[in-house]
Formats: C-alpha cells, structure tokens, sequence
C-alpha cells in the first residue's frame, strides 16, 4: 500500500506534527504531513482540491471556532500512519473519516466518538 511504501517519510511528518506546540507552526506541520498523505492517493483531482481547501484556509478557520472541548482532544499523527498501514480502502475511508471529524466535533455538528 501507499502507506507502507512510505511509511518512513509519513512517520517523520506525522511525529513532527505531534510534537508540534505553536499553534501556527504546528498547523504549518500537519498541513504538510496531510499534504504528503494526499499525494500518496495519486489521484489529480483530490490533490487539486486538497491545495484549493488550503488556499482559502478552511482548515486554520475550523481551528480557530473549535469549543475547548475539541481542543482538548488530541490525536496522534503517529497513531494514523501505523493504523492506515491496511490493504482494505473501506478501512482506510473509515480511519480517514475519523481522523478528519477529531477533535472537531463541535463545529462539525457531530460525534467524534
């Protein structure tokens, strides 16, 4: 899979991120480490559409109307990379899903859980 291919480079990244405190520079980190994620799908349109999101800084607006209840939660980059390592795509929709409404659950009207 994409993920164990590049395992190494994704764990880096993703350690990078977690270690991360700066609010900015952290979300520069997980920026990119998504960034680098999204490439692996090879997949033109959903990398297009990753970059356009980031133009428009939906990602750093979520992150500045999140409850501190959200900000509280944290989940580790690290912990993604090992549980995308799978060959089933249903699996991995299932943990990327999960990963993108963590610690969003108040703004995303949803339960993170």
């Amino acid at each position: 899979s994409p993920v164990h291919n590049n395992e190494q480079e994704l764990l880096e990244l993703a350690e990078l991120v977690d270690a991360t405190e700066p609010r900015v520079t952290r979300m520069r980190r997980d920026i990119d480490f998504h960034r680098f994620l999204v490439q692996l799908t090879v997949c033109d349109i959903l990398i297009s559409e990753y970059e356009r999101m980031m133009k428009v800084t939906i990602f750093q607006s979520m992150n500045r109307m999140l409850d501190e209840d959200d900000r509280s939660v944290h989940y580790s980059h690290t912990d993604l990379v090992g549980r995308l390592k799978t060959e089933e795509p249903a699996v991995a929709e299932s943990i990327i899903r999960e990963h993108l409404r963590s610690g969003k659950a108040h703004f995303l009207k949803v339960d993170s859980a």
